[in-house]
């Protein structure tokens, strides 16, 4: 399967825990692990980007990408590195669904994010708050 990488880190302290080339460095072996292929323009990063703002330099580029069927999925470490905001996450979730392109979360996965369960450890916010976040979910497409 083509897929696209995405990654972010917003402040100067993640910079120094959760880097850009960390977040790299799993998602390519993901991408090794699972016989994907990826080109070197379906590489995308915004370091130093508020993931509150919908207005990222990386993400537009990833957004109009999909749009125009470049890949087939596009995988990122977990849902915060997509958005900080439940709505905007699933605002951008339903964009790449529309446009066909799967959305793979390494880590804290939820909806039909595929290859992972919703108890991966390793979790940031911490399980209770997965929990949290898919009844939220739940909440908001019910009916």
């Amino acid at each position: 399967m083509q897929v696209a990488l995405y990654a972010r880190v917003s402040t100067s302290q993640q910079e120094k825990t959760d880097t850009i080339e960390s977040q790299l460095e799993a998602l390519q072996a993901y991408v090794a692990a699972h016989d994907h292929t990826m080109l070197p323009e379906h590489l995308f990063l915004d370091n130093g980007v508020s993931g509150s703002r919908l207005d990222r330099p990386a993400l537009d580029r990833l957004r109009d990408q999909a749009r125009l069927g470049d890949f087939e999925a596009v995988i990122m470490l977990s849902p915060d590195r997509l958005a900080r905001s439940y709505p905007h996450q699933w605002l951008l979730l339903e964009e790449f669904k529309k446009d066909g392109c799967r959305v793979i979360f390494m880590e804290n996965p939820f909806g039909d994010s595929p290859h992972v369960s919703p108890n991966t450890s390793g979790s940031r916010r911490g399980s209770t708050s997965i929990q949290n976040r898919l009844r939220w979910c739940e909440t908001c497409f019910a009916g």
